[in-house]
């Protein structure tokens, strides 16, 4: 699956940089890779579903945040 992330979409406003993948019954994902417009890479291994990962291009550690069930 591709996601594209846009970090404006007109003067003075911003768009959400968070992007959703649905994983159906799985619980982890492989691989997830992350191309920036920079042409960096960014590969993340074994990703946990039900939570958000937030992930910087500047080469810090993906933070993991745990979603409350239901959501």
């Amino acid at each position: 699956m591709v996601r594209a992330v846009h970090s404006g979409a007109g003067y003075l406003s911003s768009s959400s940089k968070r992007v959703h993948f649905g994983l159906g019954d799985a619980s982890i994902v492989s691989e997830v890779r992350i191309r920036w417009l920079s042409g960096t890479e960014t590969v993340l291994t074994d990703v946990r579903g039900d939570r958000l990962v937030t992930i910087r291009e500047d080469g810090e550690a993906a933070v993991t945040v745990m979603l409350p069930e239901g959501i």
